[in-house]
């Protein structure tokens, strides 16, 4: 295409060097946790899900970042035995049944380098973290009677961070 080009073209448009790395993983499991200690006074155990557990991850009236798509029929349905209930004494409850965000990160770079004879070289580079702008939640609150079952707190994921360089 521009294999032909003179020294001058060749300066702007040839030798442009491209990176990248993505970064995806599945997310954390976690389980619901009883809000008492079912199994004995100093351990707590995880919930037992009974029906179906719709695990949808939407945005609440709040503006919090909700898990569960039907929060008030866990919520209401933990006495009743569905769609999850306590513990029965005695018993360890069910791990891991859901599973949170996962990392989706995209980092690229575009480099350049000038030959300046005896004097060295001159690079020209920009560097792009998290391109996508994508944006994961850490685990929600877990416990069955807390106020904040579902809605995550926390965030795995960093904003996109660009830096140049001329060295």
């Amino acid at each position: 295409m521009a294999s032909n080009a003179n020294n001058f073209a060749n300066a702007f448009i040839g030798g442009w060097q491209l990176s990248g790395i993505l970064r995806a993983t599945s997310g954390l499991p976690f389980s619901f946790n009883d809000p008492g200690w079912t199994t004995d006074w100093q351990q707590s155990s995880n919930a037992v899900v009974t029906g179906k557990v719709v695990n949808q991850r939407y945005f609440d009236q709040n503006g919090n970042p909700q898990y569960f798509k039907n929060i008030t029929d866990i919520v209401n349905g933990v006495n009743t035995g569905g769609p999850i209930r306590l513990s029965y004494p005695g018993e360890n409850g069910q791990r891991n049944n859901f599973r949170a965000d996962g990392v989706f990160n995209l980092d690229s770079g575009l480099s350049k380098a000038w030959g300046l004879g005896d004097y060295g070289k001159l690079k020209f580079a920009w560097e792009v973290y998290n391109a996508t702008n994508t944006y994961r939640f850490g685990r929600p609150g877990r416990t069955l009677t807390n106020g904040s079952l579902g809605v995550a707190s926390t965030s795995i994921s960093v904003p996109r961070r660009m830096q140049f360089s001329l060295r």
